[in-house]
């Protein structure tokens, strides 16, 4: 079978199972999403629902952390072109991020002595994502705060961190909030 006879079935029975109504929903607004959308959008939602979950009583490791920051930056990544525009693609993402953050939280990042590589372009995803939707979602600010403590953290063993944090630039209406966040760490 081929790569797009697979797509179209996959995204053909993934359309008419359960997903239906999130599918009008999302394409009754005149707004058609393409089946590489759906196909993407399906094998990232196999792919998180087969990770394994995190021991909440452990500090996340790396090798956890940047698995399930890969996966959920993917799916912000895919979705954040409609966040704007449907309820359930912002709640999306807003889950995605609650995950990211989540781990980031449960990583004790000052007791590492080296950041994985592959963390720092994540993280700056997640961060460039928040900061374009800032206006229209409020929860960003709050995600924000939390990758920019992470981001400061790690710029002490990254510096492609450091460099990314110091060159951030963003529209006016956005400065006023990332200062505001960027001075509770003390770094405006």
């Amino acid at each position: 079978m081929s790569f797009t006879a697979l797509n179209s079935r996959i995204c053909t029975s993934f359309l008419l199972g359960c997903n239906s109504q999130a599918y009008s929903a999302l394409t009754g607004a005149g707004l058609p999403l393409s089946s590489e959308f759906w196909a993407i959008k399906t094998r990232l939602k196999c792919f998180r629902s087969r990770l394994l979950t995190v021991d909440i009583g452990h500090p996340t490791d790396q090798t956890s952390l940047v698995t399930h920051t890969f996966i959920n930056v993917a799916i912000l990544c895919l979705h954040s072109l409609y966040i704007n525009i449907y309820a359930e693609v912002c709640s999306k993402c807003l889950t995605a991020l609650s995950c990211v953050t989540a781990r980031l939280t449960d990583a004790h990042l000052t007791e590492w002595e080296m950041v994985n590589p592959i963390l720092e372009p994540l993280l700056t995803a997640v961060a460039d994502i928040l900061i374009a939707n800032l206006a229209h979602v409020p929860q960003a600010s709050t995600g924000l705060q939390v990758i920019f403590s992470a981001m400061q953290t790690l710029a002490q063993l990254s510096p492609p961190i450091q460099q990314y944090l110091s060159n951030l630039t963003i529209t006016q209406q956005q400065y006023t909030a990332v200062q505001q966040i960027l001075g509770s760490f003390g770094l405006s």
